[in-house]
C-alpha cells in the first residue's frame, strides 16, 4: 500500500495519529498533540470512514492557529 492510503478514523490511537504526522513533516508538541487528537477523534465520530491526510493536516493548521490565538 502506498503511504499515507490508510485512514485513520475514531479508533486509531494518539500514536498513530503521532506517526502519521510525523510522516506528514509534522513535528508536535505533547499539548499540540492532545488537541489535535481531541479534535480528529470529534470529526472521525461523525464518520462512517477515517480522514485523510488533507484533512488531518488542515486540523493540524486550525489548531495552531487556534493556540496562536489564545497565547496572543
Amino acid at each position: 500500500m502506498p503511504e499515507g492510503s490508510l485512514v485513520l478514523g475514531k479508533h486509531s490511537g494518539r500514536h498513530a495519529l503521532q506517526q502519521r504526522c510525523h510522516t506528514l513533516g509534522y513535528q508536535l508538541e505533547k499539548e499540540e498533540l492532545l488537541d489535535l487528537y481531541h479534535r480528529f477523534t470529534a470529526v472521525a465520530d461523525h464518520r462512517k470512514k477515517g480522514l485523510m491526510d488533507e484533512e488531518i493536516v488542515a486540523l493540524i493548521k486550525d489548531g495552531r492557529k487556534t493556540m496562536q490565538a489564545a497565547a496572543d
